[in-house]
């Protein structure tokens, strides 16, 4: 009796620890948090745009780094232990901001020389404005502060 218990038991185990293995995030929803967690936007819906101003919809599964020449495969898991080969070039970071975006984003590199910071005119051509040979910025929203009769 006592063998049959047990036997049941390991079986119900096995079907329970059987029935979660689709939860690992291998196979998660593929959404991905824009400016705050009540906006998504799925991984299929992300467009890149290259250094040479062409745009692209990202591929549905798997991580990429977006590069100058587009985009590259990284891993097919999280648990790769690998240092993927990226080639050098601009990786360009949209930000927008409005009522529900961030406040503020830091951005680091270890290797390269600096940031530039612009925009992306209606023909999607990256217009500069400035730019530092620092290794890491923090952006802040653009906000108009008045103290007394003064604005900033």
């Amino acid at each position: 009796m006592k063998s049959s218990l047990k036997r049941v038991i390991t079986a119900l185990l096995a079907a329970v620890m059987l029935a979660a293995i689709p939860c690992v995030p291998a196979f998660g929803a593929q959404e991905y948090y824009v400016n705050d967690g009540e906006n998504t936007l799925a991984l299929a819906d992300a467009y890149a745009i290259g250094a040479d101003g062409s745009t692209a919809k990202l591929p549905e599964r798997g991580v990429y780094a977006a590069t100058a020449s587009g985009t590259q495969l990284l891993g097919g898991s999280e648990y790769d232990d690998e240092q993927p080969n990226i080639p050098n070039g601009i990786v360009r970071v949209g930000l927008a901001f409005g009522s529900t975006a961030l406040d503020a984003v830091h951005l680091q590199i270890k290797t390269g020389s600096g940031f530039a910071f612009g925009y992306y005119d209606s023909d999607r051509v990256f217009q500069s404005v400035g730019s530092t040979a620092e290794s890491a910025v923090t952006v802040i929203a653009d906000t108009n502060v008045t103290v007394g009769d003064s604005a900033f």
